[in-house]
């Protein structure tokens, strides 16, 4: 079979567009669910909640999928296709169940691509220029992320005096973003020299470089693997019990990040301007600190970078117990509440990377890319709970009830963490860490 050439670093310009359009609509959900259907904290749970599920079974569908057939960019085309096609039908949506059905099908089609997107460049790379490869997509990844969030700022701010034409607006800009990158995928990217299970990639480790954007990032390789084969090394305890704390890890942390952007509008007196800026503050720091934290894992080590990363958080979540509970609407308190959001994106990127690290460095090698996967999925499982547990306690019990329950998730689930983990004598040991990006 004749092979297709790629066009030097044009590849990249289709996931550029992509993730402008993905980025565009970070913070559109909370505004949706406000001004567009006058919804409240616990409705927005419930549609974070339904849209995570949805990307777990359709991640784990199209990547098992793609490994069955050996294709790649068919996958990423029906990816960035389905997500302008589905995007459309935000056109007709006049209440919460159409509205959670569309984002049910935006996930299902969107996802295609997210297992594909970084195993494609690598099967079309020599393994030598694999760090180099992913190393572009996750600074094209955050760029477009970030050029999405400053675009979606401006129409914002320009259109606000028809804001529920502008939110419909900026859904189906996404979209012609998507179709663009469709177009450009479709003309500068060809089909895999050769294929790669994913499992065999242990290697290529996927971390979230956003914790929460769009309830999964940019790109992730492992998932689990159901009926594709796999290796049959056993875990083992110890990283069981681990993956079991970074699942309350997420669950905790999700209580805290999802009704966050309400608590900003409903609060605070924030207007959707604000909440723009919340998200690309947090953006924009948790890309600025992303190559900082690998760093500060190859100097201080998986567990001393978690730990105080995750203690930071839980400060920092006590502390806004108070302030949900006696703080009022002031341009003071909009800041400080933007201020806390962008903090948290500089934080996560020190608890992702060291968790994907820990995962590595504790998984035998033949087992490394079974590990992430279930890391992944787990992971995927505690944004799905937490999420709907944040609604509930945030409209029955208050905001200061979410942060002080999430906080103390957070604490349980770093006690877990913290057992199975081995003491780090040296750093000198440490995995490696190449990752592929990310909310």
């Amino acid at each position: 079979m004749k092979e297709e050439k790629i066009s030097s670093d044009l590849w990249y310009i289709g996931y550029l567009l992509s993730n402008t359009g993905s980025g565009i609509t970070t913070p559109l959900i909370p505004l949706f669910l406000v001004y567009y259907l006058n919804a409240n904290v616990f409705d927005l749970g419930i549609t974070t909640s339904v849209a995570s599920i949805a990307s777990v079974v359709a991640l784990i569908f199209w990547g098992n999928l793609s490994d069955f057939f050996r294709k790649r960019k068919i996958f990423i085309l029906v990816g960035f296709i389905g997500s302008f096609a589905s995007l459309l039908l935000i056109l007709f949506v006049r209440d919460l169940g159409e509205y959670i059905m569309v984002l049910v099908i935006f996930q299902v089609l969107s996802m295609a691509s997210v297992p594909i997107s970084t195993l494609i460049l690598i099967e079309n790379s020599e393994k030598r220029k694999w760090a180099t490869v992913l190393s572009k997509f996750n600074t094209v990844a955050s760029v477009g992320t970030v050029l999405g969030l400053v675009a979606g700022t401006i129409l914002i701010t320009v259109l606000s005096s028809d804001l529920k034409g502008t939110l419909v607006l900026i859904y189906e800009v996404s979209g012609a973003f998507y179709l663009a990158g469709a177009v450009a995928v479709s003309i500068f990217v060809g089909e895999p020299r050769r294929t790669l299970r994913r499992q065999w990639l242990w290697r290529v480790n996927s971390v979230r470089i956003w914790e929460r954007l769009r309830f999964f990032p940019a790109t992730i390789i492992h998932i689990i693997n159901i009926g594709m084969g796999g290796s049959r090394k056993p875990l083992g305890n110890d990283l069981k019990l681990y993956l079991l704390g970074s699942t309350i890890l997420m669950l905790g942390f999700q209580m805290f990040m999802v009704p966050y952007p309400l608590f900003l509008l409903e609060r605070m007196g924030a207007d959707e301007f604000a909440v723009f800026m919340m998200y690309l503050a947090n953006a924009v720091i948790a890309a600025l600190t992303y190559r900082i934290s690998g760093k500060s894992i190859d100097r201080f080590g998986s567990r001393r970078v978690l730990v105080f990363s995750v203690f930071i958080r839980i400060l920092i979540f006590l502390a806004m117990v108070p302030f949900a509970i006696y703080a009022s609407a002031s341009p003071a308190g909009v800041l400080i509440t933007i201020g806390v959001y962008g903090a948290l994106g500089g934080i996560w990127s020190f608890i992702g990377i060291s968790q994907v690290n820990s995962v590595s460095l504790m998984a035998k090698s033949e087992a490394r890319g079974k590990a992430i996967g279930y890391y992944n999925s787990f992971n995927g499982i505690g944004q799905i709970i937490g999420s709907l547990l944040s609604g509930f306690v945030a409209l029955y019990y208050g905001f200061g009830a979410a942060f002080l329950a999430s906080a103390s998730m957070v604490v349980v689930g770093l006690a877990i963490a913290l057992r199975s983990l081995p003491a780090e004598k040296a750093p000198k040991s440490r995995v490696e860490i190449k990752t592929s990006g990310s909310v």
